[in-house]
C-alpha cells in the first residue's frame, strides 16, 4: 500500500475540496488499499457498498441542482 497517495491531514492540504469531494477522495483511497490487498469479503463489499452510497447521494445532489468541483465530477 505504500504507492498509494496519502490522504490530506491539514486544513490547507483539504482546501478547494468541499466535504463531500474529501468523502469521495477517502473513498478512493480505501477501494484502492483494497484492491491492492487481500482482504476478506466482507470489508471488500461494505467498501463496495460506500463507494455506490456516496454515488447515489452525489446523484441526488446533482438532481437538486448541486455542481460538484470538477474532480468530484461523474
Amino acid at each position: 500500500m505504500s504507492d498509494l497517495p496519502s490522504l490530506p491531514k491539514t486544513p490547507e492540504e483539504r482546501r478547494g475540496e468541499d466535504d463531500f469531494g474529501q468523502l469521495q477522495s477517502a473513498a478512493r483511497h480505501l477501494m484502492a488499499a483494497i484492491t491492492a490487498e487481500p482482504v476478506p469479503d466482507g470489508l471488500r463489499d461494505l467498501a463496495i457498498e460506500l463507494g455506490n452510497a456516496l454515488q447515489r447521494y452525489q446523484d441526488n445532489l446533482i438532481a437538486r441542482g448541486y455542481t460538484p468541483p470538477s474532480s468530484t465530477a461523474p
